[in-house]
């Protein structure tokens, strides 16, 4: 084929008999600006060069085209800047750039849900209520059965019953604090059988810090003629992941912490 130079300004079409055959096309390295040249409807090789049609170029480019397909894989995607690059990592909405509030989210009457490591943390329902199915949240009520406690010494509470445990925190005697954060610790201890008057302590027994309230003075119960005495305790404690906490009762002469469910604890995390 003898060879075919344009030395001006103007287009060259190159076509088969039939048409559709497929054109390849190498330009020389010397070409110093741009020529256009239009193609029949079939496959282009571009074997040097570039080709820049921002309103015809059509159907798809190989991924060994981009890039030369360089860190091309099933987990990686073809970025604005020309790179292929990992999936995953950080969200980012822009920054400053943006100058607007950005939204992410479902717009139809689903949930929207995240979720780490295969397991739903946070869930927004279609009215916006958000729940955290593994936040750490538990209720014990009432002891399987009354507990003695000896006189003159700490003891921990070990008996209590679970009503419901969120993220499997409490062990039946202590709760261990699976992050670290803010917990809110409460609890009320029905005690009987002490003498009247007499103190009666009861204490978050926790990593970090004891935290100590003491119960009413002993009253009399008009309709047993026992005593008893009651302590209800509530206060936001700091945690470290791991640390733990224990419910402990003290009284000089001894007492009975009842099973009734005036006597309880609960916990969750806050912050």
């Amino acid at each position: 084929m003898s060879e075919l130079r344009l030395k001006s300004t103007g287009t060259i079409k190159l076509f088969e008999n039939d048409n559709t055959s497929s054109v390849t096309i190498a330009s020389p390295a010397s070409l110093g600006a741009d020529r256009t040249i239009t193609l029949p409807d079939a496959s282009v090789t571009l074997a040097s060069g570039t080709m820049n049609d921002a309103t015809n170029l059509s159907g798809n480019i190989p991924v060994s085209n981009l890039n030369s397909g360089t860190s091309a894989s099933s987990s990686t995607f073809w970025r604005g800047d020309g790179t292929w690059v990992a999936a995953g990592g950080d969200i980012s909405f822009g920054g400053d750039t943006f100058g607007a509030n950005q939204v992410i989210g479902a717009n139809d009457a689903y949930s929207f849900s995240l979720e780490t490591n295969s397991n739903t943390a946070l869930t927004i329902d279609s009215a916006g209520i958000i729940t955290k199915p593994l936040q750490c949240c538990f209720l014990q009520v009432g002891l399987s059965g009354s507990e003695s406690i000896a006189a003159g010494g700490w003891e921990t509470l070990t008996t209590w019953v679970e009503i419901f445990d969120q993220n499997a925190d409490f062990d039946g005697t202590t709760f261990t604090a699976p992050v670290t954060g803010r917990y809110y610790l409460n609890a009320s201890i029905l005690c009987t059988g002490h003498t009247q008057g007499e103190d009666l302590e009861i204490r978050m027994n926790t990593s970090n810090r004891q935290i100590i309230t003491y119960a009413i003075p002993a009253v009399r119960n008009i309709a047993s003629g026992g005593t008893y005495s009651q302590s209800i305790f509530a206060m936001i404690c700091d945690m470290d992941s791991s640390d733990t906490m224990t419910a402990d009762v003290y009284t000089p002469g001894g007492t009975t912490v009842s099973s009734s469910t005036q006597t309880w604890l609960s916990a969750c995390l806050l912050a």
